[in-house]
């Protein structure tokens, strides 16, 4: 068993180049984030829920940018790419 090559700090680390350049991003990132939770918190409910809106919109905007060939390991096929075509069914095993 192996771990995914697919996570986060993966796709930041073919990008940064170095596993330092993926520290800071996730923790400027982190520190972001903490800061909009403080202000939205601080400036009261109906702006807290603004905030949430929009760091759920920027969240799939990022999840789309991620999976865009340029992030993605080289390893990880796209839809087009599978190893079966498309609509093919494919058998699943399940554990009973």
């Amino acid at each position: 068993m192996t771990g995914g090559r697919d996570h986060l700090s993966h796709r930041l680390l073919r990008v940064l180049h170095g596993p330092r350049g993926v520290a800071v991003a996730l923790a400027l990132l982190q520190g972001a984030l903490s800061t909009v939770a403080i202000l939205g918190y601080e400036l009261g409910t109906a702006a807290l829920a603004s905030i949430a809106f929009g760091v759920f919109l920027t969240a799939l905007a990022a999840i789309a940018l991620l999976d865009t060939a340029r992030w993605r390991p080289a390893d990880i096929p796209i839809a087009d790419q599978l190893p079966y075509p498309q609509g093919t069914a494919v058998e699943t095993v399940g554990i009973d």
